[in-house]
């Protein structure tokens, strides 16, 4: 197995309006809240991060506050409306299917409608509709 460390090179802009140099690797980075994964946002995208004052080069990044970790908490969500359309795709009409499909819909648009394209909004409410009240 081959493990690519990467290297990063970050500017922190402190709560007082002053930038201090950072860096950190794919190994050290120090990610809240904690998962088994690194996500560490992409080159050129802005995170926020936590640090203490005076040792500002120590940082925590904060995944769920940045438009990248925000995306990735979106798609985790999906995985079961996903899950759910394909098992309506497999069988049509299957009561339960549909039944399970457009409780999965309902779920993610209560919690994420706020965070999301309108189109995809727009869709899956057209989904509940085509559905209707099996």
């Amino acid at each position: 197995m081959i493990l690519n460390i990467w290297e990063y090179d970050a500017v922190v802009r402190t709560a007082d309006g002053r930038d201090v140099k950072t860096g950190f690797d794919t190994m050290s980075a120090s990610l809240y809240p904690p998962r088994n994964a690194i996500e560490i946002p992409p080159k050129g995208e802005r995170f926020v991060v936590k640090y203490i004052p005076g040792f500002e080069r120590n940082i925590a990044i904060l995944r769920d506050e940045s438009p990248f970790g925000k995306r990735l908490l979106v798609q985790e969500a999906l995985k079961p409306v996903e899950r759910a359309a394909a098992q309506v795709e497999a069988s049509p009409d299957n009561v339960d299917f549909r039944r399970e499909y457009r409780e999965a819909i309902e779920k993610f648009l209560a919690r994420h409608a706020d965070s999301v394209p309108p189109e995809l909004i727009a869709r899956y409410r057209n989904e509940l509709n085509r559905l209707g009240n099996d």
